[in-house]
């Protein structure tokens, strides 16, 4: 033992990678997913059921932006505050209070009188499920070996179109009429659901060792951790005391290592101040990495929940006259897209496209798709508004991965979250837009969702860096001069 403790520090990747996947890993994995599944339902109904809404209420069109814009402020809230609720509360904490208030808070909706009351209580859904779908995402990429975190970590794309899949064609049966649905209705079915979610987490969810162990909570950090060699290996009393010491060391040092790149001082508890964490984002080589990757996000936001808010309603002027239902259109949008994500969760992990070229790639799509839908190019605009949609949700599914893998620890939720929250901002814009240029036009946002998306693809190639195959926490240094090319320098 006292050998052991004099040798090499042992990094919590090198630990997770030894305890590989197992039953430990896959129950939490389900759970996240089932998570992400509802968070998905609760994104695309807004659009289901704003004819009705519309209807209901007898809304202008500066009310339907107005309930656009409720929904998505609270995505902004949830991204501002995730990082500090993810510390306070934990990953696993974090995500069953919140999945209460969601409930409660969708529950009660059902029962508006009106679409003031509905929309501040749809703000306090959206903010819940944010935090609920960042702390589960940063759970299972601070659990998973490298080796196939990637993968799973993707494949969160195929659950998200899967729910869409699913929601459409629930929201077929339940609504036969867009302008006369049973809105309340299908919003109690999600409520049921969500129960049951919560349930399950609070007796099967598991904390996240690595967050413990960075936190200072190193006891419960190593419970986990021989919970995990129990689950998955059926070893007992995994750590050695050595070991214990290595990792002890290993944590140490690398927190000494991340001060010196963020300029981390602790004085005066500045460092819980928001602004203080806020500012960290901008240290050192993360400046342009943080940059880059809000604007990056932004993009696909806007595009994403733009087009979901008005897609359903832009279908159907399309569709007047013929014996199409909307939400059978995007039911078959959505089975096409699912197998060509499974394309893309193995690109990025393929040394040649990576997390980089992969996200290029589908900005290109994008642009490609949004553009080329306004002008009804050959072969229709259904064609490429599938292709648009696929490139959304792939894009969610790399910058999620890529947002993760570019910083360590002390900051990656925090970084996930102020990126989503700049996002929103830009989301809460096109709300706006889209309502008013759809009225125009059907398919006319689209065009500005296809030039933003090509604007994205050039930007994508100003970061020079690339996390495949990386550890999940290791420092990045300031560039360093290399064969002419300034580039990341990784310790």
């Amino acid at each position: 033992m006292a050998v052991e403790s004099l040798l090499t520090e042992l990094t919590i990747d090198d630990l997770v990678n030894q305890l590989g996947t197992g039953k430990f890993h896959y129950k939490i994995l389900l759970l996240v997913y089932f998570n992400c599944f509802q968070e998905t339902s609760q994104n695309v109904i807004p659009g289901y059921i704003l004819p009705s809404l519309k209807k209901e209420f007898g809304l202008t069109k500066s009310e339907l932006c107005f309930y656009g814009t409720l929904e998505f402020l609270g995505f902004f809230i949830a991204s501002l505050a995730i990082g500090g609720i993810s510390d306070k509360f934990g990953r696993r904490k974090g995500i069953i209070f919140f999945q209460i208030i969601w409930l409660i808070s969708m529950f009660l909706s059902i029962f508006s009188p009106n679409i003031y009351v509905f929309s501040f209580l749809r703000c306090i859904v959206s903010t819940s499920f944010m935090i609920v779908v960042f702390s589960g995402f940063s759970l299972v990429s601070e659990i998973w070996p490298q080796r196939t975190r990637g993968i799973v970590l993707n494949c969160i794309a195929c659950i998200v179109v899967t729910s869409y899949i699913m929601t459409s064609l629930f929201a077929r049966l339940l609504i036969p009429d867009m302008e006369n649905s049973d809105w309340r209705g299908m919003i109690l079915i999600y409520c049921a659901i969500l129960f049951i979610s919560i349930f399950f987490n609070y007796y099967i969810l598991e904390e996240s060792p690595r967050y413990d162990l960075f936190l200072g909570n190193k006891q419960r950090a190593f419970n986990t951790i021989e919970k995990i060699a129990f689950d998955n290996l059926g070893i007992e009393n995994f750590l050695s005391e050595g070991k214990k010491i290595r990792i002890e060391t290993w944590v140490i040092n690398f927190n000494q290592k991340v001060e010196e790149v963020l300029e981390i001082r602790k004085q005066n508890n500045i460092e819980n101040n928001f602004i203080y964490e806020y500012k960290k984002l901008f240290k050192g080589p993360y400046k342009q990495i943080t940059l880059t990757m809000f604007f990056l996000w932004t993009v696909n936001c806007s595009n994403h929940f733009g087009a979901e808010f008005v897609l359903p309603t832009s279908l159907s002027k399309m569709l007047e006259g013929t014996d199409q239902h909307p939400f059978t259109i995007l039911f078959y949008m959505n089975a096409v897209a699912l197998p060509f994500l499974f394309l893309v969760v193995a690109m990025v992990e393929i040394k040649y496209f990576g997390r980089k070229k992969t996200l290029s790639i589908i900005f290109l799509t994008m642009g490609s798709g949004g553009c080329f839908t306004y002008f009804e190019i050959f072969p229709g605009p259904i064609f490429w508004l599938t292709l648009f949609k696929l490139s959304m949700q792939a894009c969610f599914m790399v910058l999620y991965t890529f947002t993760s893998e570019l910083y360590p620890t002390h900051i990656r939720v925090n970084a996930i979250g102020q990126s989503s929250a700049i996002s929103r901002l830009g989301v809460m814009v096109m709300i706006w837009i889209a309502v008013f240029l759809s009225e125009i036009q059907p398919f006319l946002p689209f065009f500005i969702y296809g030039i933003m998306g090509l604007l994205a693809f050039f930007v994508t190639h100003s970061l020079p860096y690339e996390t495949l195959n990386e550890d999940l926490d290791r420092v990045i240094s300031p560039f360093v001069r290399k064969e002419g090319i300034f580039q990341f320098e990784i310790k």
